[in-house]
């Protein structure tokens, strides 16, 4: 449980440092066509997810390690892309041991 709060607060923390395009901040589509745009072009699937306040956020991760955290509407029915990156990795945690 301390690992999953641990890597959402990463996430969110990430989504707010993140550098956004001023033109359009936060490209937005249906759900289904975010989910399958970034299986098929990039080839990345949902690694995390977790509710902040109404909105479901996931973490999407491929294996070349490309990323994007994705924020879904209540309704389940659109979905917004809050920040992408690359050299995504998995950092070994071990409870009790700080970093």
């Amino acid at each position: 449980m301390i690992k999953l709060l641990m890597l959402m607060i990463l996430l969110f923390a990430i989504a707010a440092i993140a550098p956004v395009k001023a033109r359009h901040p936060h490209p937005c589509s249906s759900a289904l066509n975010v989910k399958n745009t970034l299986d098929m072009r990039f080839d990345e699937t949902v690694r995390y997810a977790g509710i902040t306040g109404k909105l479901i956020a996931k973490l999407y991760v491929s294996l070349g390690g490309t990323w994007t955290l994705v924020y879904i509407s209540p309704d389940g029915n659109e979905s917004c892309i809050m920040a992408s990156g690359d050299k995504w990795h998995e950092v070994p945690w071990e409870p009790g041991k700080k970093s």
